[in-house]
Formats: structure tokens, sequence, C-alpha cells
């Protein structure tokens, strides 16, 4: 698990149960992405939450 730690203090990660969090401050939780179908039955992954791009679309929901 990484832990991206600012100038500021703060600290992202993508959340992992590896580690326990809390000793670290109160943890702010939210949505990376959304993974969605598309009216053809593929699939696309939105990442704006985070400030990216939307990817796919990708024949399976999940890579194999």
């Amino acid at each position: 698990m990484d832990l991206i730690v600012t100038q500021s203090g703060m600290i992202r990660c993508i959340y992992d149960e590896t580690i326990e969090l809390l000793p670290l401050g109160t943890p702010e939780i939210s949505r990376g992405s959304h993974v969605e179908p598309t009216r053809d039955g593929l699939w696309t992954a939105d990442l704006s939450p985070v400030a990216g791009p939307l990817l796919g679309p990708f024949p399976q929901r999940l890579p194999h």
C-alpha cells in the first residue's frame, strides 16, 4: 500500500486493509471512479472524481 503525503501533511492512498489508517487522522473517503456499462454491453471507467479521464470501452468489467 502506497501512502502519498503532501507538503501540507495530507495523506492520500487507495484504500486497502494492509494498515490501520485511523492513527493517521480522521479519514475522508471518496470514490475514485465510476465503472458503468455502455448501451452495447461494454464497460467504461470514469476517473473524473480524481481529475482523471474516461477509460474504455472495455469488453469486460474486470481485467482477467
